[in-house]
C-alpha cells in the first residue's frame, strides 16, 4: 500500500522487517501456546529483490530450534512473479522469540 512505499514505489525495507517480526511473532505465539513472546535476536536481513506495488508477499515460517524459554524460527520471504507463475526469493533470516510472564520476565514454555 502507498504508506508503505519509498519514492520509487518500493516496499520500504524497514516496514519489510515489522512485517516479518510481526508475522514471525504470531507464528511464535502459536507453536509457543502462549500471547506473551517478544523478539529476542532478529538475524542479518539482505534483501535480494524489490517489492513493487501490488506484490504479493509470502512469508514463511519454520520452527528450527526450541529452548527452555525459546523458540527459533527460520523465516523466508518471497514475492510473486508479475506473471503469477513463480515464487521470487526476497531474504531470509533467524529470529529468536522469548516466551514471558506477565511481568515481562522470561518463563518456561515448552515444558
Amino acid at each position: 500500500m502507498h504508506p508503505h512505499l519509498n519514492s520509487t514505489n518500493n516496499l520500504f525495507g524497514g516496514q519489510l522487517l515489522s512485517f516479518i517480526d510481526v508475522g514471525a511473532g504470531m507464528y511464535a505465539q502459536c507453536q509457543m501456546r502462549t500471547d506473551r513472546v517478544v523478539t529476542r535476536y532478529f538475524g542479518p536481513v539482505e534483501f535480494t529483490r524489490p517489492i513493487e506495488l501490488g506484490s504479493i508477499v509470502h512469508i514463511y515460517c519454520k520452527k528450527i530450534k526450541e529452548g527452555e524459554t525459546s523458540l527459533t524460527v527460520e523465516v523466508i520471504v518471497t514475492k510473486v512473479s508479475h506473471d503469477r507463475k513463480e515464487e521470487i526469493d526476497i531474504t531470509k533470516t533467524e529470529i529468536v522469540f522469548v516466551a514471558v510472564d506477565e511481568n515481562g520476565r522470561k518463563r518456561k514454555w515448552n515444558t
